[in-house]
């Protein structure tokens, strides 16, 4: 496995901005009396899943919470961690421009920089929280660009975004501010997923399926939970719910399940996936 971090300046940031990177392991990496140009192919690319930390959180998130160099082994994928600075992913009047870099400007300099692939068939996208909010508006924004989005634990309503429970009340006030200053006063539903993708329904744009990953004693599990699964149900949208018994919003359910979302991507990158 090899593990990188480049310091780059985004013109869509209009900042220098850190990503690491973890690539899995060349097939013939550790062959003896190989030549090295047989060990690196220069046509090898890697199928890449582009991950989003969530509110408060960084790239550094997949580093120290998850094993993620040996999730990249195990799956055959390329993963690549920007920062979201808490923007959720959305252009912000003034800046940053956070969905723009992220759907367009990362994924080229990926692209260009290091081995991975170029196109839906080997692009996918992944979230939790606040990130996984990002992954599945972006990916039902641009269905032509990605081949599968997995989303954990992300509120996809505003009923999830500004309806936690009472103990979680100073964590609600800076979410509402950032919420506030990403999209303006109380979201104008703007925040409305369910819009989103009926959207893409009546545009005729194939969404790309998903995995929705949450755990039961999680707060969105329960502000949000059942209309999701009844929009599924009524939209027959290609979506995987997976329910964590017990789990609640932390590293104890988003671990499996980015681990499983990975393996769910690598087994989609075929010839024939899309």
């Amino acid at each position: 496995m090899s593990l990188a971090k480049v310091n780059f300046y985004s013109r869509t940031l209009n900042m220098r901005t850190e990503v690491s990177l973890a690539l899995p392991e060349y097939p013939r990496q550790r062959m003896d009396g190989e030549d090295f140009k047989n060990k690196y192919p220069e046509n090898l690319r890697f199928p890449v899943a582009y991950l989003l930390n969530g509110f408060t959180g960084d790239y550094t998130d997949f580093l120290t919470m998850i094993p993620i160099e040996r999730y990249a082994y195990e799956s055959g994928m390329a993963i690549v961690i920007p920062s979201g600075l808490n923007t959720w992913y959305e252009d912000i009047v003034g800046g940053p421009h956070m969905y723009s870099y992220i759907v367009n400007e990362l994924p080229a300099y990926m692209e260009a920089m290091f081995p991975v692939q170029n196109d839906a068939k080997g692009r996918f996208i992944a979230g939790l929280s606040m990130g996984g909010r990002g992954a599945a508006v972006a990916a039902v924004k641009n269905p032509k660009k990605y081949n599968a989005c997995a989303c954990l634990s992300a509120p996809l309503t505003e009923k999830g975004l500004y309806g936690w429970p009472n103990e979680f009340e100073e964590d609600q006030k800076w979410m509402v501010e950032s919420l506030n200053v990403a999209v303006g006063d109380a979201a104008e539903g703007k925040f409305d997923y369910f819009s989103l993708v009926r959207k893409a329904i009546e545009t005729g744009d194939k969404i790309p399926p998903i995995q929705y990953s949450i755990g039961t004693e999680d707060p969105i599990y329960k502000l949000e939970f059942s209309a999701i699964k009844q929009f599924v149900d009524d939209t027959q949208i290609d979506v995987r719910i997976k329910v964590y018994e017990g789990g609640k919003h932390d590293f104890c359910v988003w671990d499996p399940a980015i681990h499983e979302a990975l393996q769910w991507f690598s087994s989609r990158f075929t010839d024939d996936c899309i």
